[in-house]
């Protein structure tokens, strides 16, 4: 149909004759590429006589103007049909079953139980989004800080000395100091020492959240340099710190050479030494530090300083330091302990989580990430979570004539220390010191003493073995008398052989007590010696198991006594004891002792240039090689109350002259010796487990 006029149904009805049939059904089917109104700018369709589910054409509307297009399915033509609300969840549904919103209700979303097609939803914003502090009092201990929300925010103030609310000055980023205000919360100051000035001796200073940056490199004009006091040093007797979580100081200075063009010696905490005074820090300052440019004596960046080296100043001081973290790019992060020749006794208390130095540029100081200044009389305690550093953890040192080790007493308990070189270093060291530790990944050494080192100190640690660097764990080179105790566990994993030496004493001036554990669980047999002893005294109670494969003890001149120790390698080719030298005498002692090795082309214990005490002791080769041997004239072998088993010969083969002194000594085969007496027993089935 084209037209009205050609269209063979032009008429207002249509009659069918016979009427029992239909004409049209609501399944006919109308084809066509027009459809025209006749008359009349309107097209009618009703629904009683016409049924549609596609419309596979534009539909024109008044005049051909395109006013309305459908493709495909009426269904793109789609309305609301319904909401339902469960549980809080809203959902939207379209005639065509899909679900076009979903509103989920929460602290900042109430729905409602809806009415026909209709859901009420609560959209507002609530008042404690964004909020500020409005007031603050004092309650006890406890400073309660009320927001305009109507929350009360709490701190702890029990280890300050705060009665009076009026003595609080606090400090945010958006302060003034020309308006900043004791005890007004309202009136904070916006810098440190702007508050710092304002203080008097009782005052507390609270600091907010924020981050205050001292810059003073090249690029910045070094505007710290000749004002460190001033504008840096917040150093005051009698006043109190304290620091929210998130509160921050960064320090950027400039490398180089101290007043010829680096920065000056910056700190954020140093006493005046000229009286003896008192200030506290507490809370969770994170403080960071960088120098630039040149390594040399300039550039130091410190959060806490005791003072220069080498200076001896009037008196001391008293501080309990808390803080969160101290990080360093360039070198110590604090320098503790006191140079000063005062009788009065300086107090250190430090707790930390965190103290990590990791050298990029600038100043290098004395690569620890602690500098210990042993130079006076001073009380010390550390209690830090991690310690990190690219050297040295502690770098300790007396610089003047201080003689007394005992008036220095240092005592640091840490969770765990990563370090690159020794996690402890004594150098010309004066004082006594107590080291907790417990767990150390030792890269290089894990203690060093060197110099003129006096006074004992004690290493309780875990320490872990993570490189197959020979360098010795325990390094011990006195000129002074040094006594040094270990207790713990230590483990070597080595993946390939050579590796660390336990123990190495240098000096005759040296005593050592060693107590700790003993493991190496590498997959290849360590060839270091264990322990070796050049001189002084070094008195081992310990147990050695794993893969070790070599001498355990080399003692060149020293004095070595063994008392309930268990060595019980799991590799063959292990040794007890020898010296690597024919000039000097070395002499051991062995006693309530078990140990078995397996080796069976190297005896267990050369003799030459050694004299040998062995007490109620068993000692066991698994492996078919002599226990004793000595070819020489030197040395003597004494053995009293003791076992010895061998799969080889003879437990004691000595063809030089050097004497045998037996009392109540068991072999399981014959001992041959040219010069022997006393009481000697073989028995074959002797067995030692």
């Amino acid at each position: 149909m084209s037209s009205c006029d050609e269209s063979s149904i032009n008429k207002n009805y249509i009659v069918q004759s016979p009427t029992d049939f239909d004409i049209l059904s609501a399944c006919t089917g109308f084809y066509t590429n027009n459809i025209y109104n006749c008359t009349g700018n309107t097209l009618t369709l009703h629904s009683t006589i016409v049924s549609a589910n596609t419309i596979n054409s534009a539909v024109y509307l008044s005049g051909g103007t395109n006013l309305l297009d459908i493709f495909g399915s009426m269904d793109t033509n789609t309305f609301v049909t319904g909401t339902t609300l469960n549980s809080n969840l809203a959902t939207v549904t379209r005639n065509d079953n899909v679900d076009i919103l979903l509103l989920s209700g929460g602290s900042n979303v109430t729905l409602t139980t809806p009415s026909v097609n209709q859901i009420n939803i609560d959209v507002s914003i609530p008042p404690d989004t964004n909020t500020f502090v409005t007031a603050s009092t004092l309650s006890g201990s406890t400073l309660i800080l009320t927001r305009n929300d109507g929350v009360e925010l709490t701190t702890d103030l029990s280890s300050l000395p705060i009665t009076d609310l009026g003595k609080i000055l606090f400090v945010s980023e958006t302060g003034d100091d020309s308006t900043g205000t004791r005890g007004d919360i309202n009136k904070p100051f916006r810098n440190l020492y702007g508050a710092k000035s304002a203080a008097t001796s009782g005052d507390t200073v609270y600091v907010f959240p924020g981050t205050w940056t001292y810059d003073n490199r090249d690029s910045a004009g070094k505007p710290f340099n000749g004002n460190i006091e001033t504008l840096v040093n917040l150093w005051k007797n009698g006043v109190d710190y304290y620091f929210s979580p998130n509160s921050k100081v960064i320090f950027l200075n400039q490398g180089g050479v101290t007043g010829s063009g680096g920065g000056d010696r910056m700190y954020l905490f140093r006493p005046p030494f000229t009286q003896y005074e008192t200030c506290n820090v507490y809370g969770k300052l994170d403080f960071e530090t960088s120098t630039f440019c040149c390594n040399n004596n300039g550039g130091y960046s410190l959060l806490f300083d005791c003072g220069n080296e080498g200076v001896i100043y009037n008196e001391g001081y008293s501080c309990n330091l808390e803080f969160n973290s101290a990080i360093s790019n360039a070198n110590q992060a604090i320098q503790i302990g006191v140079s000063t020749s005062a009788t009065s006794i300086s107090y250190l208390n430090i707790v930390a989580d965190t103290i990590s130095v990791d050298f990029v540029e600038g100043q290098s100081g004395s690569g620890g990430a602690i500098f210990v200044l042993g130079d006076g009389k001073f009380e010390g305690t550390l209690k830090i979570n991690t310690l990190n550093s690219w050297f040295y953890g502690f770098y300790n040192r007396t610089v003047t004539s201080f003689s007394n080790p005992s008036d220095f007493k240092l005592r640091v308990d840490i969770d765990t220390t990563n370090t690159d070189s020794y996690a402890i270093r004594n150098i010309n060291f004066i004082g006594d010191s107590f080291y907790n530790i417990g767990n150390s990944a030792m890269s290089g050494g894990f203690y060093q003493c060197q110099g003129a080192t006096n006074g004992t100190t004690t290493l309780n640690a875990n320490i872990f073995n993570v490189t197959n660097s020979t360098a010795s764990a325990f390094d011990i080179n006195s000129t002074l008398d040094n006594t040094t105790i270990s207790n713990g566990n230590i483990f070597t994993n080595l993946t390939s052989g050579g590796g660390r030496r336990i123990l190495l004493s240098r000096s005759t001036n040296n005593t050592t007590f060693f107590n700790s554990k003993i493991t190496y669980d590498g997959v290849t047999s360590t060839t270091q010696k264990m322990f070796d002893v050049w001189g002084g005294v070094l008195n081992l109670e310990t147990t050695v198991s794993g893969s070790f494969s070599n001498r355990i003890i080399n003692n060149r001149n020293g004095k070595v006594l063994l008392s309930n120790c268990n060595f019980n390698p799991t590799v063959t080719g292990s040794t007890l004891l020898g010296n690597d030298v024919t000039t000097s005498t070395g002499t051991t002692s062995i006693r309530n002792s078990t140990i078995i090795l397996d080796n069976s082309t190297t005896d267990l214990c050369d003799g030459q240039y050694l004299n040998t005490y062995i007490l109620n002791s068993n000692i066991k080769n698994n492996g078919t090689s002599d226990i004793f041997t000595n070819s020489t004239n030197t040395g003597l072998l004494q053995i009293n109350n003791s076992n010895l088993v061998t799969n080889g010969s003879n437990t004691i083969n000595i063809s030089g002259n050097s004497p045998l002194v037996a009392g109540n000594l068991i072999s399981n085969t014959p001992v041959i010796a040219t010069n022997i007496s006393g009481i000697i027993t073989e028995l074959t089935e002797l067995d030692i487990e």
